[in-house]
């Protein structure tokens, strides 16, 4: 609908403009779009265990389920005391539209039989010309009694710190020590930044039977750690255990424990998880224009500009809650409310939290792809809140003229491979939004 008269006149178009700057409607905003939550998709995706050795190994199966071709970039990082420790490049995976592909770590990694067993995390990184979102699986296969054991691949971003704390649940320790007991191990893998965190072991009562402080993590390392020989634990029927971490910086890390089989070879292994998840539901695809609809209410948000008669020079400012590791587009486009296309006049940036600009700029229309970068690359105090600005194209406007009737309108397109929150406007007190680009 349009909601505000387009006049020919500099007075009709600043009373439209100062009804559209206050008016908060008082009649319902409709339908959402729908909101996507974390479904096991996303443009990098994590494997947090993997194996490869001569009665255990991996087999991890790469889908695409979009319409465009992609690419998976894949890294290897072996645990610490392993034949292949630290980061290894590995080859690509090409994926077809609609294809699934299965590879064995030892194949996309290119690692010999070894005489003894690797094992890591895996991380595969997607690029594309669009939809880049891919799913991962795999299970453990074992050559001794053919048996098999999956762990899930996870989007990058379900990879908390582990602040202020995470659990991995549902653990336990085995009797005196036989050929057949089971080995508790916990495992901690850093990804772009060193990682320190606390590992605490407890019984259903939350007794704490042991706690390993300050376990630091290299970046693009693992840790495995025999927790009952770590803590220094006497060997007995423990059932109902836990794992508490606690991390005070905000590096991502894979945290897991397993259980794992000296006969069998199979491995049960939990993921920690957080009681207050960062992953919410988030959009994917987000379009916005002039009004923005706000909980119950249509609120229009416009810029202004002295070239337009107008008493100040204000860009419009968005914000919004954007993941790390995450690839995110956005660009100018029409506001569908209106007949005329001004997008040729406006110019758009995007800051990260600590305000400087990350893509676009003066006279862009588009940002192309631009990364938000590892857990840990902003202060924890800055957040993750991103903003997104909006203002008029001086260069433009110089060249030729915006039509009169044509000023404060806008359109806004935004695609996010991990999900963003949606937009909203920041109603921050005058001169703090002066156009500035």
């Amino acid at each position: 609908m349009s909601v505000v008269p387009v006049g020919s006149t500099r007075s009709a178009r600043g009373a439209a403009a100062r009804v559209l700057m206050l008016w908060a409607a008082l009649f319902g905003a409709g339908s959402w779009a729908g909101a996507s939550g974390v479904d096991g998709a996303g443009r990098i995706v994590v494997v947090p265990l993997v194996f490869n050795g001569q009665d255990r190994q991996s087999m991890i199966t790469l889908t695409n389920a979009g319409a465009e071709p992609i690419t998976l970039e894949t890294r290897y990082v072996g645990a610490d005391q392993t034949p292949h420790p630290g980061l290894s490049a590995c080859d690509p995976v090409k994926l077809a539209p609609v294809e699934s592909v299965t590879v064995s770590l030892s194949k996309v990694c290119n690692l010999p039989p070894p005489d003894i067993e690797d094992f890591g995390y895996l991380e595969f990184q997607s690029s594309g010309d669009s939809r880049l979102t891919f799913f991962a699986t795999s299970i453990v296969w074992s050559n001794k009694d053919q048996e098999t054991s999956a762990i899930a691949g996870e989007p990058i971003g379900a990879f908390t710190p582990g602040w202020p704390n995470s659990y991995v649940l549902g653990l336990r320790t085995e009797g005196p020590a036989s050929a057949t007991s089971e080995t508790l191990t916990c495992y901690v893998g850093a990804f772009d930044f060193d990682k320190t965190i606390m590992l605490e072991l407890a019984d259903g009562a939350s007794t704490n039977l042991g706690t390993l402080s300050g376990v630091k993590v290299p970046s693009r390392h693992m840790v495995a750690i025999d927790m009952v020989k770590a803590l220094g634990l006497p060997s007995a029927q423990r059932e109902n255990l836990h794992l508490l971490t606690a991390a005070t910086d905000n590096a991502s890390a894979v945290v897991g424990c397993a259980m794992l089989h000296p006969t069998t070879r199979t491995v049960a292994y939990e993921p920690a998880q957080s009681p207050a998840s960062r992953d919410v539901s988030r959009r994917h695809v987000v379009d916005l224009a002039t009004v923005l609809l706000e909980g119950p209410y249509h609120i229009g948000y416009a810029w202004n500009h002295t070239l337009m008669g107008d008493a100040l020079n204000r860009k419009v400012t968005l914000s919004t809650y954007l993941q790390a590791d995450d690839a995110v587009r956005c660009f100018l486009q029409k506001d569908p409310s209106f007949n005329f296309d001004n997008t040729p006049w406006l110019e758009l940036q995007v800051r990260g939290p600590d305000g400087v600009r990350v893509a676009g700029g003066n006279r862009f229309k588009d940002t192309g792809i631009f990364q938000t970068g590892p857990r840990g690359r902003y202060k924890p105090s800055l957040g993750n809140r991103w903003y997104i600005d909006i203002s008029l194209d001086e260069d433009a406007f110089a060249q030729v003229p915006l039509p009169q009737n044509q000023d404060f309108v806008w359109g806004l397109h935004c695609e996010s491979a991990a999900g963003m929150s949606e937009p909203i406007g920041l109603a921050l007190p005058v001169g703090t939004h002066t156009d500035d680009f």
